[in-house]
């Protein structure tokens, strides 16, 4: 259920359900499925201006500390990059050096996750060029139809009308799902307006 609510952007759904995946996975012993969940639930709010999001990545990294699970530990390094999306804190150097590491995975989910991220880092900042950068890598991603629906956020993410007609079907109406994504950007642009109005990190 957290996988099929965060892309339709109703993220405190989505939070809810790996909320609920975690303590299940640790009410039965299964670390590896508690962790997933909470590298997941991680990502998910790190989009969001939440603020708890540094607890949430923390408890993810933590979890992660004990298993081997190579996805669910970059989708935490997402989250980071999430947490600090339209910040002068170099998110898209860390990008560049992620997206190495990510490329020798071979995991294409993942890939569009990051994809994603930078995308929200851009849209924050209202930097047009990065944004049709990222569209770009994402169709090259998608190209064979698999997660195609990243680069409808992405163009919801930049209030960017769709080239194409989406490949995509949503859970709700194609517009509510663009008002979402739109949503976090300004919500994040806001937060960020008022810390440099009050000196705050």
């Amino acid at each position: 259920m957290g996988d099929v609510r965060w892309v339709q952007g109703d993220m405190a759904l989505a939070a809810e359900a790996f909320g609920a995946a975690r303590a299940e996975g640790e009410a039965h012993g299964k670390s590896g499925e508690a962790a997933m969940a909470q590298a997941m639930r991680a990502f998910t709010l790190a989009f969001t201006t939440e603020p708890t999001v540094d607890d949430e990545i923390d408890l993810g990294e933590h979890l992660l500390a004990q298993v081997d699970l190579r996805a669910a530990t970059l989708d935490v390094r997402i989250a980071a990059l999430l947490r600090d999306a339209g910040t002068d804190t170099g998110v898209e150097d860390r990008a560049q050096v992620l997206a190495a590491e990510i490329s020798t995975s071979g995991l294409l989910f993942v890939q569009a996750k990051l994809e994603l991220a930078r995308a929200f880092h851009h849209a924050i900042r209202g930097d047009q060029a990065g944004i049709a950068s990222r569209i770009s890598r994402l169709r090259e991603l998608t190209r064979e139809g698999y997660y195609a629906y990243c680069v409808d956020i992405a163009h919801f993410m930049a209030d960017l009308r769709l080239d194409n007609p989406s490949r995509a079907r949503w859970l709700d109406e194609q517009q509510t799902v663009r008002q979402r994504w739109r949503s976090m950007v300004i919500d994040r642009r806001a937060l960020h307006a008022s810390r440099s109005a009050t000196g705050t990190s």
